[in-house]
């Protein structure tokens, strides 16, 4: 029988991209549907992990275009 030859590839850059709007659709949706705002606890913190959140999300987005970006030149 034919051994299957040694795949080296990483898949953490296609699993950001898939990851990534579905993250950041889903914080949004909870924003606009003011989810966050039904939470009586730590508001302040809340808030502050919700900016840090989006704008972590936004910022792995534009790491990603970046990637793909530059790969496609």
């Amino acid at each position: 029988m034919k051994k299957l030859p040694e795949v080296n590839v990483v898949f953490e850059d296609l699993y950001r991209m898939l990851v990534t709007p579905i993250r950041s659709k889903l914080l949004l949706t909870g924003i606009e549907r003011k989810v966050f705002n039904q939470l009586d606890i730590g508001r302040e913190l809340r808030y502050a992990r919700l900016l840090l959140d989006l704008r972590w999300t936004l910022f792995i987005m534009r790491w990603g275009l970046i990637q793909h970006q530059s790969q496609a030149v």
